[in-house]
């Protein structure tokens, strides 16, 4: 998947069912973006697995300024101190 022309700034893919193929393409997007700034995700089935890759393309990724990622599959255990 990549961004054509580059000058996307927010891309809104709520309610499409991506799941983990669908993050594993986002996040190659990601890694080669310079532009976007805004990525809506909500309601995509996205689990654990999608969300670490999209978090490991984060770490090149310098652009983007919010992701939204509600009502999704994954669940964050509160932390344990």
């Amino acid at each position: 998947m990549d961004l054509p022309g580059g000058n996307i700034r927010s891309l809104m893919l709520g309610d499409n069912k991506l799941g983990e193929e669908g993050c594993s393409a986002i996040a190659r997007a990601l890694r080669n973006n310079d532009n976007l700034e805004f990525l809506y995700l909500d309601d995509n089935q996205i689990g654990v697995i999608g969300l670490e890759m999209l978090a490991d393309a984060l770490r090149t990724n310098s652009s983007l300024k919010r992701l939204h990622l509600k009502h999704n599959s994954f669940q964050l255990k509160p932390l344990i101190r």
